[in-house]
């Protein structure tokens, strides 16, 4: 199983990561935010997992899982809706990004 990090050279493909990176927000739209914010808060705005946890009330295990739950169905998301970039479809699932 190769994984998207390995599949694609991104340094000689700098639109195709330009496309995916305007894909993100629309996408993150689209999963419960449950699963959003903490993923959010966590990838891109760097709080770390135990301020999350006591931010949601929640054991550090449990938003650790709800993290991971959320990469997941981002992942899933990604491949719906921009597998066109990552010529796994042939076009758009219409994302709006």
């Amino acid at each position: 199983y190769e994984t998207l990090q390995e599949k694609i050279d991104w340094d000689e493909e700098p639109d195709l990561a330009e496309s995916l990176s305007e894909c993100v927000p629309s996408l993150l739209n689209k999963l419960p935010s449950k699963y959003a914010q903490p993923l959010i808060q966590h990838e891109m705005e760097g709080v770390s997992q135990k301020e999350l946890a006591a931010q949601f009330n929640m054991s550090e295990s449990g938003l650790k899982s709800r993290v991971q739950r959320g990469r997941k169905m981002l992942k899933s998301l990604f491949t719906e809706y921009c597998g066109h970039l990552l010529e796994e479809q042939e076009e758009c699932g219409n994302c709006s990004c």
